[in-house]
């Protein structure tokens, strides 16, 4: 394995996570500053239902924060890659970064397979 491949692709995609964690950020405080400019004026004319429209704009920073997450997640993930596959065997290397992946988007590891399997399948 070229140790300098894996880890410049790690390094791309830190990078583009980044990007689009800044992206994240920004969309929510783009909600919340819309949220704060109607709660002032729902507060300034007296209108209680604008105001509770401002609870709904409010909810929908639950996007934004779902993807911060998820995207540290992923780092956190990539990270742990180098790592892996620095540290383990090659034939191990390939069932522990399979579980990791899986980990990462919500899915359940799969059972280890064999390496008799593997080259059968």
């Amino acid at each position: 394995m070229d140790m300098d491949r894996i880890d410049s692709r790690i390094e791309r995609a830190l990078a583009a996570n980044a990007r689009a964690e800044k992206i994240f950020v920004g969309l929510a405080l783009t909600i919340v500053a819309f949220g704060v400019i109607a709660m002032v004026l729902a507060y300034r004319n007296v209108h209680p239902l604008v105001a509770a429209a401002t609870a709904l704009l409010q909810a929908l920073l639950w996007y934004p924060v779902a993807g911060i997450r998820q995207l540290r997640r992923e780092n956190s993930s990539l990270q742990a890659v180098r790592v892996l596959v620095a540290s383990v065997p090659p034939d191990r290397a390939i069932d522990e970064i399979t579980k990791l992946l899986a980990l990462v988007r919500g899915e359940t590891p799969a059972p280890p397979v064999s390496r008799r399997q593997r080259l059968a399948g």
